[in-house]
């Protein structure tokens, strides 16, 4: 019962950032590989146009590294810590996972750090309540993820040696 819980629990910590924020980082994602295929960036000197392809590409590491982030907790927790460690995708989710954490918590420096309208208390405060629920989801998938399972709850420790 108290996996069932926890696996609520980890849904609902889930369900606000998927409910506001991935759509709009996935249509972000679209428009921002858009504008990098466009003739726009190209035509504005010798320079420029490198300089805003990288900006471009930095912006579009950010979001792309934030939704393999989510992807990787929703599949971590449906799927499963112990189906996970046991198949070939447990390092593709543990990367995942490590990209979503690096991604959240770039943008929870950046906010802090940032004098914009967005740094005021209650736009970190926002940003907090999106960010580190799933946060806390994803560092416990990886706690979950690359420990070792106790030899006393395998199937081998509880079989009689004789």
């Amino acid at each position: 019962m108290r996996r069932w819980l926890v696996t609520g629990i980890e849904v609902i910590c889930l369900f606000p950032m998927g409910a506001l924020l991935a759509p709009l980082m996935a249509f972000g994602l679209l428009s921002v590989l858009g504008v990098m295929t466009s003739g726009e960036v190209r035509s504005a000197g010798l320079l420029a146009p490198l300089v805003a392809l990288r900006n471009l590409a930095d912006i579009m590491a950010l979001v792309f590294s934030a939704l393999a982030g989510y992807v990787g907790a929703w599949a971590a927790v449906v799927v499963g810590a112990d189906r996970l460690r046991q198949g070939r995708g447990r390092w593709v989710v543990v990367a995942f996972l490590l990209m979503g954490l690096g991604a959240a918590g770039y943008w929870e420096t950046w906010i802090l750090q940032s004098r914009s309208e967005t740094a005021s208390t209650g736009g970190w405060i926002f940003w907090c309540s999106l960010l580190v629920p799933p946060m806390a989801v994803a560092v416990h998938q990886l706690y979950l993820l690359i420990r070792r399972p106790s030899p006393h709850f395998t199937r081998a420790a509880s079989v009689p040696d004789r």
